[in-house]
């Protein structure tokens, strides 16, 4: 590291460090920069001077799982903004805790920090993958209702996704037939997974027709989807 050579790293370089590690998910190299930013009574005290470093390493801890060290750091932190609440939110999200993701959002609202479209997207995945329907489709009415953000595709994809993989496969392809703009194969193909997940093979064989008709470029996608079900249906 530069440490070695005698030269100490400014805030840039170890946020810089931090956003590498943090990006690759590799743990032991996270383990280690941590140990030595810990052990470092000068590096340490450097990064409780600016915010930009201090997300850097809650974003660190949080992606690589270290939630309760990376809590810990957060809520130490003087002055947060937007990127400090979305990495807490990103982390516990990632790592399958849901009512924490959905907490840090609750308690980010009433510290008074905007949510933008990523820290949606980020709501609802975690919901959708802990079957918290109800607060999943709060989050998602509440974009254009409190917050005044309109919900794109991706956000329209992570509510089929949350319904269908509940089971809720009727309203799913409800929103995808009715949602404001064309919908993207993806929208489709999340459907068509959910079909599998509940052994819906009826459904699975109207959808395939409804992508084929809409969405010809994706039919290859759609088949071998729509095969994996039928393999499944015997």
């Amino acid at each position: 590291m530069v440490e070695t050579e005698r030269v100490e790293p400014d805030q840039g370089a170890i946020a810089a460090v931090l956003a590498a590690c943090s990006n690759l998910g590799d743990l032991n190299q996270a383990k280690e920069l941590l140990r030595h930013l810990h052990s470092n009574a000068n590096l340490e005290a450097m990064t409780r001077k600016n915010i930009v470093v201090e997300n850097a390493i809650v974003n660190l801890h949080a992606k690589c799982g270290f939630l309760d060290e990376g809590s810990r750091i957060f809520h130490r932190m003087e002055h947060k903004n937007l990127v400090s609440w979305t990495a807490m939110i990103v982390g516990f999200a990632k790592h399958g805790h849901a009512e924490e993701a959905m907490e840090m959002y609750r308690r980010m609202e009433l510290d008074g920090a905007e949510p933008d479209d990523v820290t949606f997207i980020t709501i609802l995945v975690a919901c959708s993958h802990s079957g918290l329907v109800s607060s999943g489709h709060e989050c998602f009415t509440s974009m254009a209702a409190e917050w005044e953000i309109a919900p794109q595709m991706d956000h329209f994809v992570c509510l089929v996704d949350l319904l269908g993989r509940a089971g809720w496969l009727d309203q799913a392809q409800e929103l995808v037939e009715t949602m404001p703009f064309e919908p993207e194969p993806l929208a489709w193909t999340t459907l068509l997974g959910a079909c599998k997940i509940h052994h819906d093979f009826d459904r699975a064989r109207v959808l395939e027709e409804l992508v084929l008709e809409r969405t010809p470029q994706e039919c290859g996608s759609s088949h071998v989807l729509l095969s994996n079900i039928y393999v499944e249906s015997y």
